[in-house]
This record gives structure tokens, C-alpha cells and sequence, in this order.
């Protein structure tokens, strides 16, 4: 009978050590999956930002531009200029924020106006550092939003393979000697890299928004 319990005390202290461990681990992963959610959090915060300033930067450009970018873009950079301060992405919001009515109208008559003409926008490609270091991360977190930062990895993939093509059709058309049809081809090839680019964009900043919200 006493070997018995001894053998029963020995199987109880293993069995309260091994879970010691789990127990252990799942704390410091679950501190680890809550220190990188809220940097993700600021990270797509600033992200979204930047995404809407490059939007404007295209709309304008491209003559696209209207009085509902505005209406959609000053409450995410509203948003932005409250909670952030990186004093260079502040530094472009806030002339945009402190337009007048009859500024926007101004920008929008103008770029009307323009058009397409001029030279294109020297576009950066985006990542999410953070999120792209910490993938082993993502199965800490729950189903939904775990399903929205591969939708966002994914579309920011698409995005900059846009980039690419807005970037070689630029190139395109200050070839030597260029015929005027190619040269045509090559703008409309740019139109669409654009747009391609701006509807992944747009995207992005819905799904963002919605972890946001849910956050």
C-alpha cells in the first residue's frame, strides 16, 4: 500500500510539473501575442495613414480626385493625428486636415485640369515589418483576426507588384524615340497599374478599419 502511494505522489508531482511548464509557456505566448497585437494595432494605424496620403498623391496626379476623398480620408487621418506622432507622416497630414473648403475645391479643379500629363510618382513598396517577423505569432490569435492580416499580407503583395508595373511603364515612356502609339500604350498601361494599385489599397484600409474597430 505504501509503495502504492509513493508511486501515486511520484505520478502527481510529474504530472504538476509538466503542467507547470504548460502553464509557464502559455503565459509568456500569450504576453508575447499581447505585446505584438497592440505594436500590430499602431503599426497598421500608421500604415492606413500612409496609404491614404499615397491616394491623394495618385487622385491628384491623375486628375481623379474629388470632394469624396475628402469626406472618406479626414476622419482615418483625423484619427491618425490624434492617436500617432511620427512627426514626418504628421508633418503631411496636417495641411491636409487644415484645408479649406474652397482649398479642396482649388485642388480638385487643378487636377482636373492636369490630368494625366506631367511625370509619375516615385512609389514605395510597402511591408509590415512586424507582422512579417512574428508570422508564428498569428496562431495566438483568434480565427478573425488571424484571417485579416493574411488578407492585408496578401493584398500589400498585390499592391507592390502594381508598383512594379506603374514603375516600368514610367520608364516606358521616356525611351528614346518612343512611337506615339506605344507611347499612348504605355499611359494606359500606367492608368491601370495605378488603379490596380488603389483599389488594393482601398481594401487594405477597410480591413484595417475593421480590426480597428475590433480592437
Amino acid at each position: 500500500m505504501n509503495e502504492f502511494k509513493d508511486l501515486l505522489l511520484v505520478l502527481i508531482g510529474g504530472f504538476l510539473s509538466i503542467a507547470g511548464y504548460f502553464i509557464i509557456d502559455y503565459n509568456r505566448d500569450y504576453k508575447k501575442a499581447k505585446r505584438v497585437k497592440t505594436a500590430l494595432v499602431d503599426e497598421l494605424h500608421e500604415l492606413r495613414a500612409r496609404l491614404v496620403l499615397v491616394i491623394f498623391s495618385l487622385e491628384s496626379r491623375y486628375g481623379t480626385i474629388d470632394k469624396n476623398f475628402f469626406k472618406w480620408a479626414n476622419p482615418i487621418l483625423a484619427k491618425y493625428n490624434e492617436k500617432n506622432s511620427n512627426e514626418s507622416l504628421l508633418r503631411s497630414i496636417k495641411p491636409l486636415l487644415n484645408l479649406t473648403g474652397e482649398q479642396r475645391e482649388s485642388i480638385v479643379k487643378i487636377s482636373k485640369q492636369r490630368g494625366r500629363s506631367g511625370e509619375g510618382l516615385a512609389l514605395k513598396k510597402h511591408s509590415l515589418s512586424l507582422l512579417d517577423s512574428n508570422l508564428e505569432m498569428l496562431s495566438k490569435f483568434d480565427s478573425i483576426l488571424r484571417g485579416y492580416l493574411l488578407d492585408i499580407k496578401n493584398r500589400i503583395g498585390f499592391m507592390n507588384e502594381a508598383i512594379d508595373d506603374y514603375r516600368h511603364y514610367i520608364n516606358i515612356t521616356f525611351q528614346q524615340n518612343i512611337s506615339t502609339k506605344n507611347y499612348e500604350i504605355a499611359n494606359t498601361n500606367i492608368m491601370n497599374s495605378y488603379k490596380a494599385y488603389e483599389s488594393q489599397a482601398k481594401m487594405v484600409i477597410g480591413i484595417i478599419e475593421k480590426i480597428l474597430n475590433k480592437t
